[in-house]
C-alpha cells in the first residue's frame, strides 16, 4: 500500500523532535559532574606565575573557560582576577567542570572577554 504523501512532514517534524531530544539530553549529560570521579586532574592553590587566558565566554550564563595551558588548574572555588593589557576588569570562581588543561569559571564581577589574561 502506498502511503500519503500528507504524512510525510508530520514524520520529518518527529523524527526532528526525537533527534533534538536526544542531543540535548547528551549535552545535558555532557555537562553533569561524573558520579564515577572520571579522571585525575591536577588541582591546587594558585602559584603567583600562574596564568591562564579567557578562551570562552558564556555573558548570559555567566561563566568563562579558562585554558590554563600546561600549568597546574587552581581548585574548585579559587577567586582569581581578570586583567585586559595589565588592568583588573573582574574577577571569576573556579567552578566545575575542570579537566587537564580547561577550567570552567563563574563571573563574579566585571565582564571578562576572550584573551583576558587569569591569575
Amino acid at each position: 500500500m502506498k502511503q500519503n504523501n500528507r504524512s510525510q512532514p508530520c514524520r520529518r517534524l518527529t523524527v526532528a523532535i526525537l533527534a533534538g531530544t536526544v542531543l540535548a539530553l547528551w549535552l545535558t549529560a555532557c555537562a553533569t559532574p561524573s558520579r564515577t570521579g572520571g579522571p585525575q586532574i591536577a588541582t591546587g592553590p594558585v602559584p603567583d606565575e600562574a596564568t591562564g587566558l579567557v578562551a570562552l565566554v558564556n555573558p548570559s550564563a555567566q561563566f568563562v573557560v579558562v585554558d590554563f595551558g600546561g600549568q597546574p588548574v587552581p581548585a574548585i572555588g579559587t577567586v582569581l582576577s581578570v586583567y585586559r593589557q595589565e588592568t583588573l576588569v573582574g574577577s571569576v570562581r573556579v567552578s566545575e567542570p575542570v579537566r587537564v588543561r580547561f577550567a570552567t569559571a563563574d563571573i563574579v564581577a566585571g565582564a571578562p572577554q576572550v584573551g583576558d589574561v587569569i591569575r
